[in-house]
């Protein structure tokens, strides 16, 4: 589930019947609610640093909350259910278990809530949400007490339902969203910023150690917020943003690894490949059902015989690959590397002389991608194989990943440099998935019977054609990242 709300604290008498939301929405009051609420959380407060939380409610059950996103006052989060459990679900401390580290939990805060509740419908009686206020009693602080008012939106409600309410909350009255969840607002002076990971300013970078710690941090960042999503399945999503994670991740120790101790560093990258490896394998399949299904669904009905039998085929793999991942992800080996991580974004051990270096000699670390790139080119032959293209593909890669590390410092030479060699990767990605959809609908061939067969060979037309197409565009993107490396002086 995904949940999306608005949030402001109100004032005592604030009613959502004060609020004029305009002739097409409707308020429907229904029952008032009584219900107290225990937060569950590590003795330091992990899963508050990481914007969680997990909660029991009478009535309800167990919610788990992972890190939210804001837009416009708009809060949008995954959020997970299980119901009817007296105990802390082992499934829900699963799925954040790299947050907890083999940390104990146990309550953190009860609240008591009286809830005022209305849905929210349009003029065809559709429910586009349901509208609150909470009067919420902190137990155990001094009798702490805050009213809150939410609009929680429908799956199917427009975005744009939530400016307008917004607006006419503000309106009324009602000041601006406030994002802070009930539990960060429970504990008060107790919640304390991610002790894990802190992200560097935008713009504070100063030195060359600064902008390795900046590109470090946010990697890890990434990989650190998805993975839980990984974990609960059924976010592809998260997937490719686990695996770009550790790529970046690996590249960034690569671009400076002048200013780190190598031995380190080797270990690092060493682990991460051994990730990196398990997330790609369900990465490609992910990718690669995605095409084919694509191609699948463009072909007439009558073209489609055999479909569900390839397409199983590929949920099997997708399955495997998961099976495989996921016990990577709760073997010991996985959480010191997360522990290694997290300790590489704060403190990855930099040599002082190098890293103290002004972040104007940061065009250096460019120098060394850029001429295995440039080399990789210069070796093609007139009509390059499939693997040799692959190869220009992951020099790309590695350009723009260094490139885009030290943008902050350098600025807009780098940033043209990272969307060229991104126009690059992107028509060479193509090319490379085009050639292992391919490949693995040959590998279909010898066991398919008459309409599977002849399938296959339309499935591999198409795939070929996409690949030819690539080949007659890659030429002009290398062309561009060339002028625009010229550009920076590499």
């Amino acid at each position: 589930m995904r949940e999306r709300e608005l949030k402001f604290i109100v004032p005592e008498d604030f009613s959502w019947t004060d609020v004029d939301l305009g002739a097409e929405l409707t308020l429907v009051r229904e029952e008032p609610l009584r219900y107290d609420t225990i937060y569950v959380d590590t003795s330091d407060l992990r899963l508050a640093g990481w914007g969680c939380s997990l909660r029991h409610r009478s009535g309800e059950g167990w919610t788990l909350k992972l890190t939210p996103a804001t837009d416009g006052g708009l809060i949008e989060r995954p959020e997970l259910e299980f119901r009817d459990m007296a105990e802390v679900p082992v499934g829900a401390l699963a799925i954040v278990a790299a947050y907890l580290r083999g940390a104990v939990v146990r309550p953190a805060v009860t609240l008591q809530t009286v809830r005022s509740p209305f849905r929210l419908e349009d003029a065809g009686a559709h429910v586009l949400g349901v509208a609150t206020v909470d009067d919420v009693s902190v137990r155990g602080r001094g009798g702490a007490r805050f009213h809150e008012a939410e609009l929680e939106l429908a799956e199917d409600a427009p975005r744009s339902l939530a400016k307008h309410v917004r607006k006419r909350v503000k309106k009324a009255g009602g000041g601006k969203p406030d994002p802070t969840p009930k539990y960060l607002r429970a504990l008060g002076a107790r919640a304390r910023p991610n002790a894990d990971i802190v992200l560097p300013q935008e713009g504070q970078a100063k030195s060359l150690g600064d902008l390795a710690l900046s590109a470090i941090a946010g990697s890890t960042m990434r990989l650190m917020q998805n993975d839980p999503l990984v974990r609960a399945g059924g976010d592809d999503e998260a997937v490719h943003q686990a695996r770009v994670a550790t790529r970046r991740l690996r590249s960034d120790l690569r671009t400076f690894h002048e200013l780190l101790e190598p031995a380190w560093a080797a270990d690092l990258l060493a682990e991460l490949k051994w990730l990196g490896g398990l997330i790609g394998e369900l990465r490609d399949t992910d990718v690669l059902r995605r095409r084919i299904q694509g191609r699948v669904a463009a072909l007439p009905e009558a073209g489609r015989v055999g479909a569900d039998r390839v397409l199983r085929a590929l949920d099997a793999r997708r399955r495997r690959a998961r099976r495989s991942l996921i016990a990577g992800m709760t073997d010991e080996r996985y959480i010191r590397l997360v522990e290694s991580v997290l300790k590489a974004s704060r403190n990855p051990g930099f040599d002082p002389a190098r890293s103290s270096r002004r972040v104007s000699a940061a065009l250096v670390f460019l120098e060394d991608p850029v001429r295995k790139l440039r080399r990789s080119v210069g070796r093609l032959p007139g009509r390059p194989g499939d693997p040799a293209l692959h190869d220009v593909r992951i020099r790309a890669k590695r350009v723009r990943y260094a490139a885009e590390a030290i943008a902050p410092g350098i600025g807009k030479r780098a940033s043209a440099v990272a969307t060229a060699a991104a126009g690059l990767q992107d028509v060479l990605g193509e090319h490379q998935d085009a050639v292992v959809a391919v490949q693995w609908l040959q590998t279909r061939a010898p066991k398919a019977d008459e309409a599977e067969a002849a399938l296959l060979a339309r499935l591999m037309r198409a795939e070929g054609a996409a690949a030819r197409q690539s080949r007659s565009q890659w030429r002009a993107a290398w062309d561009e990242l060339d002028r625009r490396l010229k550009k920076a002086d590499l």
